[in-house]
């Protein structure tokens, strides 16, 4: 009896070690998976919105809270568990997740572990360990390990190839978006100013200024938005500029 039980709880221990290890690679696939999203999302957020830093400190504090729990969680956790710290999945709960693989061995399972444990046992030891190693054989024919299928992770990792794919190319199409952002996200004590949605260039840059002739300034606007109206500043005072073909001018007096 004593030589069937042991294998019987090596199986269950093996069984138990492949669950965390199970666990454990599942979430560390799941946290890179996590800090990709939640990392383009907030770069994404500060890339258009210009935060003011307070908001930036609550993202980057709220960042690290985040990443340090996802990381307990889904890799610290069912590291500990794996090496044999802390609470790990009695046999009770290994018979009712095996239970769901194969339905048909919950009750011996639980029968096994209940008579191992009854200390005060109506009947005799003998007709206890029968009992037991009765059992036992008639769950030899199963594999409780193959209960834990690396391959159902297929889904989970299609989902994380795909996700760094489109990362990859998006970050070699535009570095700019992430790199930019994410400068601005760790020096989030300095206030960035959000550039105009346009750049001006004086056409006529080098010119030679004859006494009593007039001079023009020809500005020609590109980008996204034009603005509908433009000044120029002379001596403290602004004139609105003139707008025609798209360019803005103003004629100087001299």
């Amino acid at each position: 009896m004593e030589k069937n039980f042991k294998q019987f709880v090596d199986k269950l221990n093996t069984y138990i070690r492949k669950f965390y290890l199970y666990q454990l690679i599942r979430g560390l696939i799941l946290f890179i998976l996590l800090l990709i999203v939640y990392f383009s999302f907030i770069t994404c957020l500060e890339y258009f919105n210009y935060f003011d830093p307070k908001i930036k400190l609550i993202i980057v504090v709220t960042t690290i809270l985040l990443t340090i729990l996802v990381f307990i969680y889904f890799i610290i956790r069912p590291l500990i568990k794996l090496i044999g710290i802390g609470k790990r999945l009695s046999y009770y709960d290994v018979s009712s997740l095996l239970s769901k693989t194969y339905p048909e061995i919950k009750d011996k399972l639980i029968n096994v572990v209940e008579l191992a444990n009854e200390s005060n046992s109506v009947y005799s030891n003998d007709l206890k360990n029968a009992s037991i190693d009765q059992k036992i054989e008639e769950l030899k024919i199963f594999r409780f390990t193959d209960a834990i299928r690396f391959k159902d992770l297929k889904i989970v990792f299609v989902i994380f190839i795909a996700v760094v794919l489109v990362f990859s190319a998006l970050f070699i199409h535009s570095p700019v978006f992430f790199t930019e952002s994410s400068a601005r996200l760790v020096r989030f004590q300095q206030k960035y100013e959000k550039p105009a949605p346009f750049t001006f260039e004086l056409e006529n840059k080098i010119f030679e200024i004859v006494t009593g002739e007039s001079v023009e300034l020809i500005l020609n606007c590109k980008g996204k938005e034009i603005p509908e109206m433009m000044y120029v500043n002379i001596s403290g005072n602004n004139f609105l500029m003139t707008k025609a073909d798209g360019k803005f001018k103003y004629t100087i007096d001299n």
